[in-house]
């Protein structure tokens, strides 16, 4: 039986990869989450292709890629009296008459919000594939969890059908289905994107091949211009926001 997730944190060290960089009316080019009006509450969803509403938001999210993109196309409804609601109005409010600090304020209500949209797409598997549907499996979160939070260890896939509680022939046909992809080639792109970003926030290669589980600098060099096209040493350094929610400033003005 698939162990009990109620207490698998799923999204903390997903999150650390977010950062909004704009909330403004719609429309917004390139925008991760439209808010809608629907009925006496709200409608959250990704666009993939939907247009109005009453807010967009737009991020940048390291880790593996965008998880909102990969899952297609989803939606969450929020009803009045649900805690988010309060959320959207003061984001709704706050673009309507743009005050001093707008800015930050704004940057706050969409990264709750984001993390509410997430717990409801988890809670409800309305993801019917990648990293969200793959999180709200109860037996692969366990592993992707392990992935997300340990990248360094020297995971193995039958250490992952272990986390999961499944065999390993089990395990690696349902991650393949799930996430369309084998658990050692997600494995890869993960500690390769958060290495990325140790590179872009100036740490040494030395240290971040350590900690990303390669067995030396050279074979993460190699490693790395395999799948980046360069040197880790031509990754620029970072600016702030690039690996964490809390420093991401967003845009809001009169006409936004």
């Amino acid at each position: 039986m698939p162990r009990d997730t109620a207490h698998l944190d799923r999204l903390t060290t997903l999150l650390r990869g977010l950062a909004v960089e704009q909330v403004a009316r719609p429309p917004l080019p390139g925008a991760s989450l439209l808010v809608c009006a629907a009925g006496e509450g709200y409608r959250l969803c990704v666009p993939d292709g939907a247009v109005g509403g009453i807010a967009a938001i737009r991020l940048r999210w390291g880790g593996a890629g965008n998880p909102l993109v990969a899952a297609g196309a989803l939606s969450v409804d929020i009803s009045p009296g649900d805690p988010a609601a309060a959320l959207v109005r003061l984001i709704v409010a706050e673009l309507a008459r743009p005050q001093c600090g707008a800015g930050p304020a704004l940057a706050g209500c969409a990264e709750a919000l984001i993390v509410h949209f997430l717990r409801a797409v988890l809670a409800r598997g309305v993801a019917a594939e990648g990293m969200l549907a793959g999180l709200a499996d109860a037996r692969l979160a366990r592993a992707l969890v392990a992935i997300h939070d340990h990248p360094g260890r020297h995971w193995r896939a039958g250490d992952l059908a272990a986390e999961a509680g499944m065999s390993r022939s089990a395990f690696m046909a349902r991650f393949g289905a799930v996430m369309g992809e084998g658990p050692m080639g997600y494995l890869r792109r993960w500690r390769m994107a958060r290495a990325r970003e140790a590179l872009a926030r100036g740490e040494p290669v030395g240290a971040v091949a350590r900690r990303y589980g390669y067995l030396s600098a050279d074979a993460f060099r190699r490693a790395f211009r395999g799948t980046e096209g360069h040197a880790p040493g031509a990754t620029a350094r970072g600016g702030p926001g690039q690996n964490g929610m809390s420093s991401s400033i967003s845009e809001a003005g009169p006409g936004a």
